[in-house]
């Protein structure tokens, strides 16, 4: 059974050192492998492990994990694309999973290449299996998780929108915060993804991430995948006995 409380405060923790190692040393206790990955806040390793053992508690296991180069699916507009993380059963593809983060110094050069990336990727998918069918039955499910660092840099109001037509007003005096709330939000409301978390840490360990928006939180991300594992089974058998390395296995 998934434990939303220890969840919330992995996932937690895993953000607020995303940007430093310095409280490496902050969570103890059992399941030293993925504990370890939450303290070393590089990449996006521990909170992908965070969401795998989502698919673990429901009975998913090593076999049903495809990373890094071999997380690849056909595309319609390219070849291929990697996602940071594929979850299938035989060749049912329960989700494809992307993991992006934007620092603060990076932000002004970065954040059109985030949502240009976003919004294409979850386009492409969805067409390619528009035209082929190559899934099957069950469309892809899609989920998106974007960390933006707080700063200065990112918390006040940048410009860009000089254009000869009116600017969506809800981009006036908007931060890129604001851009990357307002990314995520319609995104997940247009159905390009069925899932996204949005969420905002500093650099200071000592102040927690917030997640500002209710429907882009971490544990309605969750609740979303659950969703997608219960639609999934309600079309195939279950993915069958877990593997060790998902038996029982707890985050701590």
């Amino acid at each position: 059974m998934v434990n939303h409380q220890l969840l919330q405060t992995a996932f937690a923790e895993s953000c607020r050192s995303y940007w430093t190692t310095r409280d490496k040393q902050s969570i103890t206790g059992k399941g030293e492998g993925l504990a370890a990955a939450v303290r070393a806040g590089k990449h996006f390793g521990s909170v992908q492990a965070l969401v795998e053992s989502v698919f673990i508690d429901c009975g998913y296991g090593e076999r049903n994990f495809l990373r890094d180069r071999s997380a690849t699916v056909p595309g319609h507009y390219r070849v291929t694309k990697n996602w940071d993380l594929i979850v299938h059963q035989g060749d049912t593809l329960i989700a494809a999973l992307e993991l992006k983060s934007l620092g603060a110094n990076s932000a002004a050069n970065n954040f059109n290449n985030r949502t240009e990336e976003a919004i294409g990727n979850a386009t492409d998918l969805r067409l390619a299996h528009a035209q082929t069918g190559m899934y099957g039955d069950l469309s892809p499910w899609a989920g998106f998780m974007f960390l933006i660092e707080e700063s200065a840099e990112t918390i006040y109001p940048v410009g860009g929108l000089s254009s000869k037509w009116p600017v969506d007003a809800e981009f006036r005096n908007s931060s890129y915060l604001k851009r990357g709330e307002i990314l995520s939000r319609r995104m997940l409301q247009q159905g390009l993804y069925d899932a996204v978390c949005f969420v905002t840490s500093s650099q200071n360990p000592a102040q927690p991430p917030r997640e500002p928006v209710e429907e882009l939180s971490w544990l309605n991300f969750v609740e979303a995948v659950l969703a997608r594992v219960r639609e999934v089974q309600s079309h195939l058998s279950p993915p069958g006995p877990s593997t060790p390395y998902g038996s029982g296995r707890t985050l701590f």
